[in-house]
């Protein structure tokens, strides 16, 4: 890199040449982009050579958004922690500096039925490894996310609500989650919305005895 015109730059302009190189505007899907032959996508700028890496390393993971997300198959069940799991593998992987630089971090349920029984177990557990996780790695922000989903009253439309339970701020999560349920109240879809805030109910509950055990 010594006879690079990058090089002749003063060190903010580079880093703000590879801040835009490096960020991107969707999150990495892990394991997806691990499957590719290249690793994670996009960051060939990081292999041009040693100089160029060592400075833009921590930048990538500082800047990115990371999302492990949960098998469909193993979501209801007690492997639904295998994405946690995969954040472990791959924070050991980039070793423990770049871990350290990471700043957000989701754990994503894809199913839209996330209210009823047996997923609510399942982000249950999703929630107490992100919330683990949020602890070792305090400068990171982890989430869990997913969807819940009900039909209007004439069983026509159906309504699909996305979440997300910040690992740092589980209540005013639950709290923000439960108005956009009741944002829907007039629209055709009451019967569906008092099914879905009262397993809500039962999330909070089994939420808060969970963390309890767990802290």
């Amino acid at each position: 890199m010594d006879n690079s015109p990058l090089a002749r730059l003063p060190p903010e302009l580079r880093n703000d040449i590879y801040e835009l190189a490096l960020t991107h505007d969707r999150p990495y899907i892990i394991p997806t982009e691990q499957r590719r032959r290249s690793g994670l996508s996009g960051r060939g700028l990081m292999r041009t050579c040693r100089t160029v890496r060592a400075e833009t390393t921590l930048l990538f993971y500082a800047s990115n958004d990371f999302v492990f997300k949960c098998d469909s198959y193993y979501s209801l069940g007690p492997k639904s922690h295998k994405c946690v799991k995969e954040f472990q593998a791959f924070a050991g992987t980039i070793g423990e500096a770049n871990a350290a630089a990471l700043r957000s971090v989701s754990f994503s349920d894809e199913s839209i039925t996330c209210l009823v029984e047996a997923r609510r177990k399942a982000v249950i557990r999703l929630v107490l490894g992100a919330v683990k996780e949020a602890n070792n790695l305090s400068r990171c922000n982890f989430a869990v996310t997913g969807y819940t989903s009900f039909f209007d009253d004439d069983f026509d439309k159906c309504r699909v609500i996305r979440f997300e339970l910040d690992a740092k701020d589980i209540v005013g999560s639950l709290l923000r989650f439960r108005r956009e349920i009741e944002a829907e109240r007039g629209r055709g879809y009451d019967a569906g919305i008092a099914s879905e805030l009262r397993d809500l109910g039962y999330l909070e509950k089994e939420l808060s005895e969970a963390l309890e055990v767990n802290t």
